[in-house]
């Protein structure tokens, strides 16, 4: 009795781990659309300035409304990258 549920038991496990294609396909279909939005988004948040000093404030502004809208900490801000 003990074989046939630890047998059971491993089926199932072995099932868990189990993609369909169909599976497979939907997470290729929402990473797609992922990084399409991404895409957007970051055409969206283009901005042009003129002048140094003008740019430096659109980053510095950019930098704390991504660490307010994101609700995390800003980890590391150079010139070109915020990581949080």
């Amino acid at each position: 009795m003990k074989t046939r549920y630890i047998a059971a038991a491993l089926a199932a496990l072995a099932l868990t781990g189990f993609v369909t294609a169909q599976q497979e396909a939907d997470n290729v279909a929402a990473y797609e659309r992922a990084e399409i939005m991404l895409k957007r988004g970051q055409e969206a948040a283009t901005l042009t300035c003129e002048g140094k000093d003008a740019c430096d404030r659109a980053w510095q502004l950019t930098q704390v409304s991504v660490q307010q809208e994101s609700g995390m900490t800003v980890r590391l801000a150079t010139d070109t990258t915020i990581d949080i």
